[in-house]
This record gives C-alpha cells, structure tokens and sequence, in this order.
C-alpha cells in the first residue's frame, strides 16, 4: 500500500502524522534528510508498504528503492513524489507533487509551492495553478482560485500576496476566482474542464495611453500579450514578453506604423512611452540621427553639461546618509560624536551566535565585541520591486547599499528623473553572508537558480544593480581596494565630475560580515585589538576592530550646487591617490613614501598650503606601528612647505566606531564635513597619552582630545582626511568648509504646500511624522525650502497626502492633527490622467477675479501684464484696472458687464490659468471651449 497524496481529493487536508509501524523520510534529491521547515520529497517504509506495481517492474524499480537508513539490506522505501516538509510541532505540511514542476523562462517551479501559500491567504478556500501555453511560445501561469466566504480576494491582492511570499517568475500572470473548482467524477480536479483563462491585466498603478502613438502601440500589445490595460512606462518584458513575442509585436508595430523598425529597438525602448517618441520622431525626420530632438537626443548623456569648461575644480558635498554602530542615521552619528561615545557591542554568552562554538568562546584571547547595525537583516524588497526569494538570497550589503543609495539621492533633493547624469562609485566588503548562510543550500538557491544567486551575492553587481533599480544612468562602477575601498570611490566621482562624466555623484561604500552579533581571537601582532576598544594615537593603541558600517556622500561641481540652492556641507578641493609599490617591509605593512606621496598630491591638486589646514581625520587604526607611520608620512608631507608645530588637529572615528573596512574612508570623510557644517571638532576619544613612538611635539599635530568650537583663521577651514588599504592604495582628500551661499528668496505666496507620497499607508504615516520630527528639530528651517524639495525632490508614489500651511509652527501642528480644511489624504491607482482644460464663457466674470494669484504668483503675473499691454490701445483702458477695481468695484463691475471688457476679461484671465497650469507641468490631452474664446487658439501656439 502507499500512502495516499490528498492534493486532489476534498477535502484538503494540510498535516498529517505517519501511521503506526510506518517510517516517514524527507529527503532532497541525493537521499539527504532536510531540515524542519525545508521542503523534500516524502519516503515511506514500513509493515504496510506494498512489494511492487503489479507487472509493471521498470515502474517498481524506479519507485521501490533500498532504505539506507535501515540495517535491514532488504528494507526498501516508497518514493511517493510528493513535496511535504516537517512543521515545528512534527507535523508533515504537504505541498505538491513532484510530477507538477514546471519550467518557465528557465526558472524551474513548484505549482505546489504556489498554491501552498495561496491557500494560507485568509480568504482562499482552495487553489489550483497551471502552466498554460495558448499560442507556441506564449507560456504562463494560471492560478484558480475559490473563496472562503461570501467576499472573493481581489486579484491584485493575491498577486500583492504572493509578491510577497514568493519569487516574482512565480506569481501568476493570471488569477481567475472561480464558485468552484471542477471535480471528475472520482472527487479528483478535472484539470480539462478548468475555464480558460481571461484577458489579462497589467497593474492598475501607471499611465494610461494619450498620444496616438501610445494609444495604437498599447492595442497592439495588447494583443500579443494577452493583457486588457497597460501602462505606458511598463516594460514589456517585465508583463511576461518574451523575444518571441517581441518579434510578433515588432512585426505588427512595422505594419501599422509601415515603419522599418527593427526588432532590436524593442530592448533600446522597451515601454510604450520609449517606443512611441521613437515611432513619432522616426515619421517625422525619417532616418533618426544620434543628437537630433528625439528619444535618443533626450537622453540624459546628452543633456550633461559635458561642452561647458569648469570654472573650478572644486566638488560640493551636497548629500550624506549611513549607519553606522549605535547610529542608524549621519544625524545619530553626529550626537555620538560630540557626546563621545563608543558605540561597540558586547556580546553576553548567550547573545553570541553558534557559529562561534564553546570551544573557540572558552579561548582567553577570544574578544566577544563588534560595532554592528542595527536592523541589518531588514530590507524593504517589495519597495525596489524585489521578491522575497531573490531578497532572501542577497548579500545584506547588496540589500542595504540599495536603500540607503535612494535614501541619498532625496537627502541631496533630487530622484532619478535628474536630468543630468548620475553616476554612481562604491565597493562593499567581503560577502560572508553567502559563505555562511547560502552556499550549499538547495532549498534556496535552487528556486531562484544558481544564476541569479551569484548575480544577488557577487560585490561586483552592488552598484550596478543599484543603477539599475534607481536609474541611475552615469558610470557605475565598483571599486575594490580593502579598507581605502570608499575614500577611493569619492576620489574617482570627483574626477570624473571635473571631467563632466556626470554631473551629480554617489560615492561610499558598505561592509556588513553576518552573523553580526560574533567576537574574534586576539592575536599578539595582528590587526585587532586585545580588549575590544580602538585607541587611535595613544600608547595603549594595540589593534582596531572590523565592525560593520555603510555610507555615502551626494558629490555636484560647487558652481553647479551654488547656483541650484543645494545644501553644501563642505567642498572637495583636492584628491591624492596612489599605491606603495614594494617600498615597504611586507604586502600588508603600510609605507610613510606612499602615503606621504597621496597627501602631497592632494595639496597639489588643490594648490593650497599645508598651513592652513587645521584638521586631519587619521586613517588611525591604532596599531602600534600604523599610527606612527602615519603620522611620519602627513609630518613629511607637511614639512615639504611648514616647519610650524601643533597648529594641526588631528583624530580618527575609528575610536568611536572601529574600523568600518570598505565603509571605513567614507565614514571619516562624513565626520569631516560635518564639523565643518557645524563649526565644531569633536574629540578623538581613547586617547589618553601618546604612543612613544609619535613625535606630536616636533610634529605639526596635536590630538584633539575635546569637544571644541573650531576657530575661524584668515583662510577657509580646512582639512584632510586620509585612508589607506590593505595591499598599498592610498587615498588623501582635502576640504574645506562650504562657500556662503545666497539666502533663499522669502516666500511670494501667503501658503505652502507640503507634498508626501508614499508607497503604503503605513510609509504616508511614517513620513508624515519624519517631516514633522524634522521642522521641530530645525527651526531655521525656510518653509519655502521645504516645499519646493518635496514637490521636485521626491518621487511620487499612490498613497498621497498634502498639507496647506503659513509658517513652520503651523506646518508642525497642522502635520499631527491633518484638518479637513487645510489637508487631505487619499489613494490613487493611476498616476498621471488625463487633464483636459476647459474655458467658460460669458458670465463667468467677476471683479477682483484672480486677483490673489496676480500677487503672488509670477507667472499668472507676466500673462495678465501681456495682455494688459497688448489690449491697451483696442480698449483705451487698461484691463487691469477692470480687473482688479483700480476706480471703485461698482464701476469695474459695471465695465465687466460690457462685452467689450467682458471678453478680453475672461480671455486674460483664462489665459494666465492654463500658463500658469503649464508652468507646473499641467499638460492638456484637450481642450474644451465656448465659440467666442480663443484660448485654444493661443495655447496651441
């Protein structure tokens, strides 16, 4: 006998436990016992178990094999093919056959595994999904679903769901909710008599079609993919096109458009919007030519500034986010610094991870301390349009990189839709996630395949796939130089800025190894520190810590940053880099020539003398032999041009953080600027003596011991920061404190609007009460300043809100109470509709009327003047004293009675609207208007 699947029977049972005298395997594939919780094929044996298929003896040899895990050399196991796994409270969970694993795109998939989670949806009753291919080439999947209750689940809350819970190739392309499944006359699915699947649809969040181009390219489509709306920025391979249904839709697009367009351009232009301005600039220049006013033409490469000569050579630092250990924000790492704090963890026994075994914690040298991160296993994937799977394989520095990459572009004020090149440099560290946790499980890499696992884990892909999922279309590039990885990022983005490479920059770099909460083994000699503390400088320094950290500054050319109102921290003037070559006492011993020679090629870069620097952010690893060779190389460097003593402070952030390996140059440079903003240094703490092998007094440097303000000189404030790396490459950039900056304009409306989106309800409220922490936390804050921010530096997403308010007190107040009459919230599923303007006619007027927006508003303003000046000599008057009521509102009110003010009236006034409208990127699909307006007439051009 077998023991019987129930997955086509009713009702569905989910757990079972084996019968008496019966013994139940989970296996993987090489006969391998799976852990509780990780899927496997069911193997049974046993008293009951049958001796063969009668007369059917290849089936029986297939399905009847030796039991390795009996003594018995006769006991066999039943290969059931059934997918099951253990629960917690040893229960058999079942999941689907093996016989229903299919293959779609390349991706290998369990329809059980699928209709497993469906059927833990509060309200779905049962499932079945399907592999279901219509015309050749054209496959996907169809899930069947029946309802628990009166109330059916929306489809795109079971596809929500799944995204959720599964990798995006498995969520069905199609979810039909049925009455019910149809049953053979056994109680088992008659698959056959499953309906056939309807039109699809593609997600309700997007752009409906407007011009011609669109409107025909979306029926086509339409039709080759199967799906009943589509929104033009989708792309059309991520709605379930293949290359050979490109090729359809190519061909039909070439007879519609009777067009040569090849099929290539579908990859070049893969939505609707693209192809559309292609096929429209293709019909009215012919053959297309690479700078012409087309979709190609309108790339950001060519809208980058890269003709204009640069008037100095010096990059503004405009934005900075990170996380640091005891700090999730630059604005934490900042209290800490000027409060002095450590921010190591220390691990109690119990706290520390397995993976660090008894016997390697029982070593007395074994240190049980590491800065760490906190929440570094969160990720938002479902944000970035990432699945749960791909999420679940991906190395946490990949994860983080990318949120705080986005988290650096709104900082700085800007998104992706920046019209210049962003470009994009950083490095991660060594990828332990993937050593401990990945490699080698099956169960997970296996459903998302080994392709993509290397894709999410491999440190060369972070920036890359970080441009990708933010449109970042400048260089991307990964850097690698060990511990000098990020100050070496933010070198490369300032060169290739002053070589108009791009025009706005990213630059940082990310180290998390996991598990986090670990220790390690001293050793007398090595890196690391005996004790757990870093003590850069000080005659007790015996080693650092590898902690874990991230960051990244938001680098633009000053006079560009100057002249669109950024926020400058500090500016960049010079950059030094280079490697020490053999000159010195072993591949990783540090050489006072090569790092003497990066920080004189950053004085040189700047041609500034070392002088007038009054900082120095040290590499500072605190080992006894790296600190004094530091300080030898910046002297040397230094006396090439000074012989002054201790004008110079000097400290390293390693004491607070340790060393934070690739994130380690950047986190410096980050402390740097800060005290530069805030005009304060903050001390360099552990340090109580100096190591005997530091000459300070003969030196130019002093410790800076202390929370200090930073006294002004005749020169910017200035200073260098300084990382180096295992294996040679060093890197020196030098900073100085931000240009004074033109005061923003005061506010020419009485009210500002305050714009939140967000992509849940949860994330509205959430920013909501970040903007209001903030206007309470800054209260020199220009409200102005802030709109206008949120209204071009934040993407918009379907959870919106706004706020109308006069003063920032307001805006505080207004933002915890939301009233009716000056707020409001709601959802959209669509984003950009069509907007058609519409101009009444004759005894729509009124005095005064726009009056509040000719005050106020510039453009509304310069419209009416026009016409105003325009009409003056057909109506010897002018019409703004009509208008606006300059005699008395009785005699305007009688004028505007008269036709021959009424019209030229309402003409202005309309006419100023729409300009006005426009000005705000209010375009019109249409536009609607009574015979005697000729508002149309004037828009059109």
């Amino acid at each position: 006998m077998r023991c019987e699947s129930h997955h086509n029977q009713r009702p569905f049972r989910r757990r079972h436990k084996p019968i008496a005298n019966t013994q139940v395997y989970i296996l993987d594939d090489y006969l391998q016992p799976v852990p509780i919780g990780v899927p496997g094929e069911l193997y049974i044996g046993g008293d009951g178990l049958a001796r063969e298929y009668l007369n059917q003896p290849e089936l029986t040899q297939e399905r009847f094999i030796p039991n390795p895990y009996d003594a018995d050399p006769t006991a066999r196991l039943y290969k059931t093919g059934d997918l099951v796994r253990y629960l917690p409270d040893g229960n058999i969970e079942f999941i689907g056959r093996r016989d229903f694993q299919v293959k779609l795109r390349g991706f290998r998939i369990e329809l059980g595994e699928i209709e497993a989670t469906l059927r833990q949806h509060e309200q779905v009753a049962d499932v079945i999904v399907i592999l279901q291919e219509d015309r050749p080439g054209d496959k996907c999947l169809v899930a069947y679903v029946t309802a628990k209750g009166e109330q059916a689940p929306g489809v795109k809350q079971l596809k929500d769901y799944l995204r959720e819970r599964v990798a995006e190739f498995m969520v069905p392309a199609v979810v039909m909710v049925l009455d019910q499944l149809p049953l053979s006359p056994t109680g088992k699915i008659d698959r056959r008599a499953l309906p056939k699947p309807a039109i699809r649809s593609a997600p309700v969040d997007g752009i409906a079609p407007t011009t011609p181009s669109e409107q025909i390219l979306a029926e086509i489509w339409a039709g080759v993919l199967g799906i009943d709306r589509l929104s033009v920025e989708e792309n059309f391979f991520e709605l379930g096109g293949t290359s050979l249904l490109g090729l359809q839709m190519i061909a039909r697009v070439q007879k519609r458009f009777n067009s040569q367009i090849r099929a290539v351009k579908l990859y070049q232009y893969p939505t609707i919007r693209a192809m559309a301005r292609y096929l429209d600039q293709e019909q009215q220049t012919g053959l297309l030519t690479f700078g012409q006013n087309n979709q190609i033409g309108d790339s950001p490469a060519l809208h980058s500034t890269a003709a204009r000569p640069t008037a100095t050579g010096d990059i503004a630092i405009i934005g900075m986010v990170g996380r640091f250990p005891g700090a999730d924000s630059v604005e934490e790492l900042w209290q800490n610094l000027c409060a002095g704090a450590e921010s190591i963890t220390r691990f109690s026994d119990a706290e520390l991870d397995p993976i660090d075994d008894q016997e390697l914690r029982s070593d007395p040298h074994y240190v049980p301390a590491k800065g760490i991160l906190k929440g570094a296993e969160e990720f938002d994937a479902a944000f970035f349009g990432i699945s749960p799977k791909e999420a679940e394989v991906m190395d946490p520095q990949a994860r983080i990189f990318l949120e705080l990459a986005h988290a650096a572009l709104e900082n700085a004020g800007y998104t992706s839709a920046y019209t210049g090149l962003i470009g994009l440099y950083a490095g991660s560290g060594q990828n332990t996630y993937f050593e401990r946790h990945i490699c080698g499980r099956k169960d997970i890499i296996e459903p998302l395949g080994a392709f993509q696992t290397m894709l999410a884990n491999e440190k060369d892909f972070v920036t890359t796939r970080t441009s990708y999922k933010l449109n970042l279309t400048g260089p991307s590039i990964s850097i690698s130089t060990a511990c000098s990885t990020s100050l070496v990022a933010v070198i490369h983005a300032v060169q290739e800025l002053r070589s108009r490479q791009c025009d706005l920059a990213l630059a940082g770099g990310i180290s998390i190894s996991t598990p986090q909460n670990t220790g390690y083994l001293y050793q007398d000699g090595g890196m690391l520190s005996p004790d757990g503390h870093c003590r850069p400088f000080d005659a007790r320094a015996q080693g650092t810590l590898f902690n874990n950290g991230a960051g990244i500054v938001v680098l633009k050319r000053v006079e560009d940053a100057l002249r669109d109102g950024d926020r400058i921290y500090a500016t960049i003037k010079g950059v030094g880099i280079n490697n020490d070559g053999s000159d010195k006492a072993s591949f990783t011993a540090p050489s006072v020539h090569g790092q003497m020679g990066a920080i004189v090629r950053a004085y040189a870069d700047a041609n500034i003398h070392p002088d007038t620097i009054s900082y120095i952010e040290a590499h500072g690893t605190a080992t006894p032999l790296g600190d004094p060779i530091e300080v030898e190389a910046l002297t040397q460097a230094f006396r090439t041009q000074t012989t002054a003593t201790q004008f110079c402070a000097i400290g390293s952030v390693k004491g607070n953080v340790g060393h934070l390996v690739a994130a380690a140059g950047v986190t410096g440079l980050i402390k740097t600027a800060l005290a530069l903003y805030h005009r304060k240094l903050p001390a360099s703490i552990n340090f109580e003596s100096p190591n005997p092998e530091i000459d300070f007094a003969n030196s130019p440097f002093y410790v800076n011991r202390q929370l200090t303000d930073w006294p002004a000189r005749e020169t910017p404030r200035r200073a260098g920061v300084s990382s180096f790396g295992v294996g040679g490459t060093n890197a020196h950039v030098l900073l100085e404190e931000a240009p004074l900056a033109e005061e923003s304009a005061p506010p020419c409306r009485p009210y500002q609007l305050l714009l939140l989106a967000a992509k849940t309800e949860t994330a509205l409220e959430r920013a909501t009460a970040n903007l209001r922490l903030y206007l309470q936390q800054n209260p020199a804050v220009n409200l102005v300043d802030v709109a206008y921010t949120l209204q071009v530096g934040r993407n918009g997403f379907n959870y919106r809100r706004f706020v109308l308010c006069r003063t920032r007190q307001e805006a505080i107040a207004d933002l915890e109470t939301l009233p009716a009459h000056r707020s409001a919230t709601r959802y959209t599923d669509r984003r950009g509709p069509e907007v058609v303007f519409m101009f009444p006619g004759q005894g729509a007027q009124y005095v005064r009327m726009g009056q509040t927006l000719y005050q106020n508003e510039p453009v509304f303003r310069t419209a009416i003047d026009r016409c105003a000046h325009i009409l003056q000599p057909l109506l010897n008057r002018d019409l703004r004293q009509v208008l606006y009521a300059a005699e008395s509102p009785e005699t305007a009110a009688e004028l505007l009675q008269q036709t021959v003010y009424t019209q030229p009236a309402l003409f202005a006034v309309e006419y100023a609207l729409a300009q006005l409208w426009q000005s705000w990127g209010v375009q019109p699909i249409a536009i609607w208007y009574r015979p005697l307006n000729r508002n149309s007439l004037c828009l059109q051009g």
